[in-house]
């Protein structure tokens, strides 16, 4: 098998190959989430958690990013596994975020963070924010 034949097949396992969900059963997609670029890309929601992967990868193809360090930042959220991966890592920390640094040789790289979270769809709070509101103590 070719190195792209095993390329094409990865990547439909990875699309065949269900993922959990938020609420803990199986699925074909992980979500909803929040994705953003710390001030490049703005909160948005996805219902699923690889076309959020496709949005942040679609905003750092048009920034000025070192060659290098867009493909870390290619490998991080479009390598086979990483839709798998990165839920994997929303589930046990509640969010994913990843430094991507904008600029080129000529001037210094700025960071900025790439987020991803859980969306909530019941408030804005999440489970790490909520808190007992006294009236709810009788």
């Amino acid at each position: 098998m070719s190195a792209d034949q095993t390329a094409q097949h990865q990547r439909e396992v990875e699309e065949n190959t269900p993922m959990p969900s938020m609420n803990g059963g199986e699925t074909n997609a992980f979500g909803p989430v929040v994705a953003s670029i710390d001030g490049i890309m703005p909160e948005a929601e996805f219902d699923r958690l690889p076309d959020a992967l496709a949005a942040l990868l679609g905003e750092v193809d048009q920034l000025t990013v070192w060659a290098w360090h867009r493909d870390f930042i290619e490998c991080g959220l479009g390598r086979p596994g990483a839709a798998g991966f990165i839920a994997g890592q929303v589930r046990r920390a509640g969010s994913w975020t990843l430094a991507l640094y904008v600029g080129d040789l000529l001037e210094p790289a700025e960071p900025h963070m790439i987020r991803i979270r859980p969306a909530h769809t019941g408030g804005t709070e999440t489970n790490a924010q909520a808190s007992v509101q006294p009236s709810a103590l009788g």
